[in-house]
């Protein structure tokens, strides 16, 4: 059976790597997404005023979704950090309490307990 230092370094160890899954698969979509922008914007360039008319507000609402995409990067990261977190500290309580019921119980065993 683990120990409560023992849950608690693999909950630390859990929301370490959500953080960084977390991170890596935004990130990845981010640069995705940017070097897409950056190919459209090359084609932009190389077509006439017209096409430059067409795809700039284009261009303009990926680049808006790209910075809406790492903000909810961020936020998802900050979210599953802090639900694992709060399971983390429930563990911890939960630990607690029953270190404590044991310690009660163990009492109540030994002679002259109450």
């Amino acid at each position: 059976m683990a120990t409560t230092k023992e849950l608690e370094a693999r909950l630390d160890a859990l929301q370490t790597q959500v953080d960084d899954l977390t991170k890596e698969v935004m990130e990845d979509k981010v640069d995705s997404l940017k070097g897409r922008l950056e190919e459209l914007e090359v084609q932009m360039n190389l077509g006439g005023k017209d096409a430059r008319d067409e795809v700039a507000p284009l261009l303009e609402q990926l680049r808006n979704r790209m910075l809406d995409l790492r903000a909810l990067a961020d936020q998802a990261a900050t979210a599953a950090g802090d639900a694992l977190s709060s399971a983390s500290e429930n563990v911890r309580t939960s630990a607690a309490d029953v270190r404590s019921r044991l310690e009660d119980v163990t009492s109540r065993l030994r002679p002259g307990g109450s």
